[in-house]
């Protein structure tokens, strides 16, 4: 590496480029304005406006054993979607139940090495714990949400996709193409309860949840329950204030932008 014989100046006695400044001030002044909007719209949304999925409770099922991921990443995503909206989410990898938070970092390795070193009877003794933690999450759980990769081999996916179709539950599958699925799955989960990605699915769970002309299907209407409280009868006028004041919040930052814009560049020129 060549040295530098030159003296490097200070950082004190380096002037700021001026389109630096504006730059950075147009940046700060964004993020800035972009969190009061979303604060905002935090605000009205705890508000009691429409609410149909607030306390229910939701399982997520999906690859576990072969997935790359233990089937992390896809749980982690449409948990940070549903709490925010009062779902209580059952995580086979982070259960709720008392006493049993350790078991991602001590039980399943167990389990793997039980497996790999042929002890098979003491595996079944302790895999039953988990059979029943998760079953009994689907007891207590108001819908389910199946990451179905045929990719990728499932097996107790397969029991608690069934056992929730047997209580009457909205089973809601997370599929690739719907082309391509098990003929028979059609026969037990309504075509309209698959969705082709995440997004489909946000979608769907999103109008359910708040929009208020929402059109259920018969499928819908046959297996979802809402609990009974204030967030199911919201007012027309709570619409129409929290609507308002988010237009407002907009409003305000497009008609500030060209007066910071002169603001800032008259500060840089000086």
């Amino acid at each position: 590496m060549e040295r530098n014989w030159f003296k490097e100046k200070s950082a004190s006695e380096v002037k700021p480029d001026p389109l630096d400044i504006v730059l950075t001030e147009l940046e700060e002044f964004e993020d800035n304005n972009t969190m009061v909007i979303e604060m905002r719209e935090s605000t009205y949304h705890s508000k009691q406006l429409l609410n149909r999925l607030r306390n229910l409770g939701c399982y997520v099922a999906g690859p576990i054993d072969f997935a790359d991921d233990l089937g992390v990443g896809w749980r982690e995503d449409i948990t940070a979607f549903l709490q925010p909206r009062g779902v209580n989410v059952f995580n086979p990898l982070e259960h709720p139940f008392h006493g049993i938070k350790t078991f991602d970092d001590v039980k399943r390795p167990y389990l793997k090495h039980l497996a790999e070193t042929r002890q098979f009877d003491e595996l079944r003794n302790q895999i039953k714990a988990v059979n029943k933690w998760d079953l009994r999450a689907i007891d207590l759980s108001s819908f389910i949400i199946v990451n179905y990769n045929m990719d990728i081999h499932m097996c107790g996916t397969h029991e608690e996709l069934f056992m929730a179709l047997g209580q009457n539950k909205p089973v809601l599958l997370i599929v690739k193409d719907k082309t391509k699925m098990p003929k028979w799955l059609y026969g037990r989960v309504p075509h309209e309860h698959m969705f082709e990605g995440m997004q489909a699915l946000k979608d769907y769970l999103k109008d359910i949840d708040e929009n208020p002309d929402f059109n259920f299907c018969e499928a819908d209407e046959k297996r979802w329950l809402f609990l009974e409280g204030p967030w199911m009868y919201p007012t027309e006028e709570e619409y129409v204030e929290a609507k308002a004041e988010i237009d407002k919040a907009r409003e305000e930052s497009q008609s500030h932008n060209p007066y910071l814009v002169e603001n800032i560049a008259q500060k840089a020129s000086g």
